[in-house]
């Protein structure tokens, strides 16, 4: 957080602290804005979006499998304990 604090004050003082933004730029930004909000998601996006979810839900299955059967993993720390079941 000191670091960005630190760049936000170093770019601040190399734009002299003239935070104005002219009126036509503005506007060229909030149009920019609305035209990539209001764009349908293609067919494309859909299917991908789709195969990550199944490739997460694949991966969930798979790990509850591992912990159920060799022990525990913690994402948190990235820690893992495995004990074998005989």
């Amino acid at each position: 957080m000191q670091e960005i604090n630190f760049l936000e004050e170093e770019f601040l003082e190399i734009i002299d602290f003239n935070l104005n933004v002219d009126r036509a730029e503005y506007d060229q930004y909030v149009k920019g804005l609305k035209a990539h909000f209001t764009q349908p998601i293609s067919q494309e996006t859909i299917m991908i979006i789709e195969e990550i979810q199944q490739a997460l839900k694949e991966q969930q299955e798979i790990s509850q499998k591992l912990l159920l059967s060799y022990g525990s993993w913690s994402c948190g720390n990235a820690s893992l304990s495995l004990s074998w079941v005989c």
